[in-house]
């Protein structure tokens, strides 16, 4: 039933995954259609906590892969960076990435069951962020999560002439 009318994406992706991973295994995702499609166990993404701590998650849980997409994103957008193309960070290997219609992707990621401390992350996500606003100079969402990763780092300065940008697109 409502499985079959899941969005395109998440039967193309898990498609891809059955492929890449015939034997089954373990994906983290914000639902579990993916895992369906590609005959996988599902592991949900934590709502709340840093990119190292759903790695460790992932770790913890013995996940192979992620699943990311514009639900993944509505849920995380202090992840948005995951969803664009080529992004390489400690404990994640790209495997897929296709935009399709309306706006909608994903990305599929291997993860590595590498233990990753959140140090190992900060250059690699700000750079992922940095990327991002530069390939979207008006996206406010971008925009606000760089800067809120500037303030994290410490970075006070750095972080208000972003976030003055963001507040001139989106007040």
């Amino acid at each position: 039933g409502r499985l079959f009318g899941a969005p395109f994406e998440t039967r193309t992706a898990g498609k891809l995954l059955a492929a890449d991973a015939p034997h089954g295994g373990r994906v983290m995702a914000g639902k579990p259609h993916v895992a369906y499609f590609a005959g996988m166990s599902y592991l949900p993404i934590p709502t709340a906590g840093s990119l190292a701590e759903l790695l460790e998650v992932a770790r913890r849980e013995r996940a192979g892969w992620l699943y990311f997409s514009q639900f993944e994103m509505s849920a995380r957008p202090e992840l948005a960076f995951l969803g664009e193309p080529g992004v390489r960070l400690p404990g994640l290997e790209p495997v897929a990435f296709q935009r399709l219609q309306e706006g909608r992707f994903f990305a599929l990621y291997r993860l590595t069951g590498d233990s990753v401390a959140a140090g190992q992350l900060a250059g690699p996500t700000l750079e992922a962020q940095l990327r991002r606003v530069r390939e979207r100079p008006d996206d406010a969402r971008a925009i606000a999560d760089l800067g809120a990763t500037l303030i994290h780092e410490g970075r006070a300065r750095d972080a208000i002439a972003v976030l003055e940008r963001g507040g001139q697109i989106a007040p």
